[in-house]
């Protein structure tokens, strides 16, 4: 198993790095994408998820959240969900595949 990896595109190399690192510079603006069950979120504690520095955007669709952040801000994230008296069902980064990062150079040549 490889922790890192290069892509050539043309004879040139265009990225590497570590899998994890490429996908989320690749896939995700360099962002940690978090998704976070919980039940019935509301505007009280997307305000609180807001106010955790390192988080830029915080969106709730039914039972999930999705935050954006500049780190892994997991334990901040599920502190503040469970200190506002929301149940923390499941938390997850979202991750990205060697797949997935090949495919976003090889969609741009």
């Amino acid at each position: 198993m490889c922790h890192s990896i290069g892509i050539l595109a043309k004879g040139k190399m265009v990225i590497q790095g570590a899998i994890d690192k490429l996908g989320r510079e690749a896939l995700a603006g360099g962002r940690f994408p978090i998704e976070g069950e919980t039940e019935d979120p509301d505007e009280k504690l997307i305000k609180a998820l807001q106010s955790i520095k390192g988080v830029v955007s915080v969106e709730a669709r039914e039972n999930v959240l999705f935050i954006s952040t500049d780190a892994d801000l997991r334990r901040q994230v599920s502190k503040a969900i469970v200190e506002n008296n929301f149940p923390l069902i499941q938390m997850k980064v979202q991750e990205f595949s060697l797949d997935d990062v090949y495919m976003k150079y090889f969609r741009e040549e």
